[in-house]
């Protein structure tokens, strides 16, 4: 069995997430349901004769994203001509094209790999530089209004997987750059709109 966990689901005093390492400690109840789910179904899956692969999912991004997400409200807001109002952007957070992510996760259906395993790049990026490339390809980096918002209350300053054991587990390296992905997200909205 293959499930889909998420980064939410550790102590976010961290900055580097590693599995085995980092204590879970979620502060959200989406964390807090997340860890749960883990937890019981490790303790059913040898009752039930299954191997468990726990992917906990870090920040991802591409074509396809639902509004009220980063880096699809920063590509249709400055596709449609409008400012977007965002932090300074200094934090720093591990995103992957989430065409990486649905490979990662199909490299270990193929594979024996039974654990938790972090689904990210293993590369930290401040926020302000990826929107900064999103900003560039549309042309519109006039547009974006860094600083506009607070970083909310309790904002981690960085958050990035360490994917040693993906490396590992499976030889799982991602195929997009942060640039070549942005590229595939940007078009897609331009072709398919908000």
């Amino acid at each position: 069995m293959v499930v889909a966990g998420s980064c939410a689901e550790y102590d976010w005093g961290f900055e580097t997430l590693i599995e085995g390492q980092t204590p879970l400690k979620p502060a959200t109840l989406y964390g807090a349901a997340k860890a749960s789910a883990n937890e019981l179904l490790r303790f059913a899956a040898p009752q039930l004769a299954l191997s468990l692969v726990w992917g906990r999912v870090f920040f991802c991004y591409g074509p396809g994203e639902p509004a009220g997400r980063l880096i699809s409200d920063v590509v249709t807001g400055l596709l449609a001509g409008r400012p977007v109002d965002c932090t300074a952007g200094h934090q720093i957070r591990d995103y992957m094209h989430v065409a990486d992510v649905g490979c990662a996760f199909a490299d270990l259906v193929d594979s024996d790999f039974d654990g938790s395993v972090n689904i990210a790049s293993g590369t930290g990026m401040r926020l302000r530089d990826l929107v900064g490339i999103a900003a560039n390809l549309i042309g519109r980096a006039d547009l974006v209004r860094f600083g506009a918002k607070p970083v909310p209350t309790g904002e981690p300053v960085r958050l990035v997987a360490d994917v040693n054991h993906l490396n590992r587990a499976i030889g799982f390296r991602p195929r997009y750059e942060p640039e070549t992905g942005m590229v595939d997200t940007v078009e897609w909205y331009r072709h398919h709109g908000a």
